[in-house]
């Protein structure tokens, strides 16, 4: 994003609206337009979108590669158009404007990927509003490989990504940020705290935040993963999401 500098005004309205803090008020006495701060501008068009600003000042200037990486991975409405340009297929969005992750991971309803006895688990990071960098991607998905885990093929990550390593195949995006994405992959039950102690330690060597998602069937009314999630001393939220089935016929 930038700001037309002739236009603005300098009323600030637009400051608070930015999700990663990247507009900021003039350095210089001088100088009286907002600034953004390019290096930590995800591109997300939260600030244009918001039509805060009475002369029109922000725009969204045409993105090449490998910055258009931040807006695929910010920018939900516009959704991965920068994937398609940079010749990079094979994902599946989990609606047609994006969104991150895939739809079985948000509901489980229409394929039952997640069977009794297995796990998914999705490594959000970035979110909310703290962004991350690809470099630190990197890291989380190495770890995740390292582990033992095969990342979802549909997700729009894993295109980015060495199969085998976890490592981000087009080493330009390393220096990139963007607002979230999720690292998905599933397991067996008894792998699941291994694989969350691999997240764990991967967490202390990036500069974002990390939030866990795991997905499970309930069975007989308990969820299955709960007692060894506590005894592992994981902390089980109880604002979690529950899908009752009815995108087809339960699946066992």
């Amino acid at each position: 994003m930038k700001i037309d500098a002739d236009k603005c005004v300098g009323c600030l309205q637009c400051v608070p609206y930015c999700p990663v803090q990247a507009i900021k008020k003039p350095v210089s006495g001088g100088l009286r337009a907002a600034i953004i701060d390019q290096d930590e501008c995800v591109e997300c068009g939260v600030c244009l979108r918001s039509n805060v600003c009475s002369q029109r000042a922000i725009y969204w200037p045409e993105l090449t590669w490998p910055r258009s990486i931040r807006q695929a991975f910010s920018a939900v409405l516009v959704g991965y158009e920068a994937l398609e340009r940079a010749g990079i297929h094979g994902y599946r969005a989990t609606s047609s404007g994006g969104g991150r992750g895939t739809s079985e991971m948000k509901t489980n309803d229409v394929t039952g990927r997640y069977r009794e006895g297995e796990v998914g688990i999705g490594a959000e990071l970035g979110r909310p509003g703290v962004g991350f960098c690809f470099r630190d991607l990197e890291k989380v998905a190495v770890a995740m490989r390292r582990a033992g885990c095969e990342l979802e093929p549909e997700n729009p990550v894993t295109v980015l990504l060495d199969p085998d390593t976890g490592r981000i195949k087009y080493r330009e995006l390393l220096g990139e940020r963007a607002l979230s994405a999720i690292v998905e992959t599933k397991v067996e039950e008894g792998r699941m705290v291994s694989v969350l102690e691999a997240l764990r330690e991967a967490a202390k060597d990036v500069d974002t935040v990390i939030t866990v998602d795991l997905i499970s069937k309930v069975v007989g009314g308990e969820i299955p993963i709960k007692k060894a999630l506590e005894d592992a001393g994981i902390r089980v939220r109880i604002n979690g999401k529950t899908n009752v089935g009815l995108g087809r016929p339960l699946i066992r």
